[in-house]
């Protein structure tokens, strides 16, 4: 990268801040008009839920994007599909894979459903030592 490629860098990614900076500028002196009373209330609790409300309309930040058929293994086991079932429809080629891959697939699948359940309650319900 050259310097003058360095610097229209620089200053494209300050015109990005800049514009951000003012829409919060006039995004929080929205709510502030908005939501007077809530915020002379409880200006704390208002806060948070501004921030958890903000957070929840955002997208997610860096990991693992969730893969479209353990997602869908997870709906059909919450309404009641045996597993069987559930392997004919989540693993491509099901019925073609050889003993042994058929077997791993298997394994797999309810191994990422179950991590997946757990991960969610783990959030939901930290450990003592977490908070």
């Amino acid at each position: 990268m050259s310097i003058d490629q360095a610097t229209a860098a620089q200053t494209a990614e300050a015109t990005v801040q800049n514009d951000l900076a003012g829409v919060i500028r006039k995004f929080t002196a929205r709510l502030r008009r908005d939501f007077e009373a809530n915020i002379l209330q409880d200006s704390h609790g208002f806060k948070k839920q501004v921030v958890k409300l903000f957070r929840l309309h955002l997208p997610p930040g860096p990991g693992r994007p969730q893969e479209e058929s353990i997602t869908h293994a997870e709906e059909m086991r919450a309404e009641g599909a045996p597993w069987l079932e559930v392997y004919k429809k989540c693993i491509p080629g099901f019925l073609d894979l050889d003993d042994e891959s058929r077997v791993l697939a298997m394994i797999r699948l309810r191994d990422s459903v179950r991590s997946r359940r757990c991960a969610r309650r783990r959030r939901i319900f930290p450990r003592e030592s977490q908070r």
